[in-house]
């Protein structure tokens, strides 16, 4: 899109300085520009998504993601922290220090994933679940979790644990 943008602002500029440039010819180029976006598209990896969600990168976070089910019922953004959350700091300490910035309820121990640490923002109406190991975090913030979209949710972490063996 960048170059095309580009190829549009250099096509005004030739225009303006009184160079003709036909109608096949910028045709041309906005098709070569239109091949290089989708061939730049084709080199990024495609992300991992189970059936029945869709995902996308965070743009707004680094090192995350986004993922909402079906119906928009369901979603849940997959941070990974490490870098934020300095080295040695353990799950139970980041969600503890995460919570209280947040003004959110004290972290207790997840009933979806074991060996991690849940907290909930009623505020926000979401809830945090930090997991992983020291220096090696993983922050998930889930939001429309309830009794009917439980089995979807606890589906989405056994996809979860399955990339993670993948490597």
């Amino acid at each position: 899109m960048h170059k095309f943008m580009l190829l549009l602002g250099l096509t005004a500029a030739a225009a303006f300085s009184a160079v003709q440039v036909s109608a096949a010819e910028t045709a041309a180029a906005a098709a070569d520009s239109a091949a290089a976006d989708a061939a730049l598209e084709e080199e990024l990896p495609e992300l991992p998504c189970p059936t029945g969600w869709s995902v996308e990168n965070n743009p707004s976070v680094e090192n995350s993601l986004s993922y909402l089910h079906e119906g928009g019922d369901l979603a849940v953004n997959i941070t990974y922290v490490a870098g934020s959350a300095g080295n040695g700091i353990e799950p139970e300490s980041y969600a503890r220090v995460a919570a209280e910035q947040l003004d959110c309820t004290l972290p207790v121990r997840s009933n979806l994933i074991d060996k991690a640490w849940s907290f909930e923002c009623e505020q926000s109406g979401v809830e945090a679940i930090v997991y992983g190991q020291a220096g090696n975090l993983v922050l998930l913030s889930i939001s429309g979790r309830n009794d009917d979209t439980e089995s979807a949710l606890e589906d989405f972490v056994r996809f979860l644990a399955y990339q993670s063996k993948r490597g």
